[in-house]
């Protein structure tokens, strides 16, 4: 299935980090049933056109959100959780600090304890 359209919009005003206005924005549709399991997240360089953006401020998103168990990393991309996957208990979900970057193709790292 092809990459959806995201209408996510960015404030460049608040203090509120882009990345986590990217990530609140997909968690949302997620969580909500707008992106399910065999829908694909558009591409990190792909988004960040799109929102005229950093691509290191999608990755930040993309890496929270896989860190949490919104996401998972799959031949062909990115998609929410799926069956064997299941998407986390939102009542317990904490944000937790990421480490810039990614490990080998497809891996996506996440700052320890």
């Amino acid at each position: 299935m092809d990459a959806p359209l995201l209408h996510i919009q960015i404030d460049k005003t608040t203090v509120v980090p882009l990345f986590r206005q990217i990530y609140e924005k997909i968690r949302e549709d997620i969580l909500r049933g707008r992106l399910g399991p065999g829908t694909r997240l558009p591409a990190t360089r792909t988004l960040a056109r799109e929102l005229g953006i950093s691509r290191n401020a999608v990755m930040a998103a993309y890496d929270q959100l896989h860190a949490e168990g919104y996401t998972q990393a799959r031949a062909g991309g990115i998609y929410p959780g799926g069956p064997g996957h299941p998407l986390p208990d939102v009542c317990g979900a904490g944000f937790i600090g990421i480490s810039p970057g990614r490990g080998r193709k497809g891996e996506h790292r996440t700052a320890g304890p």
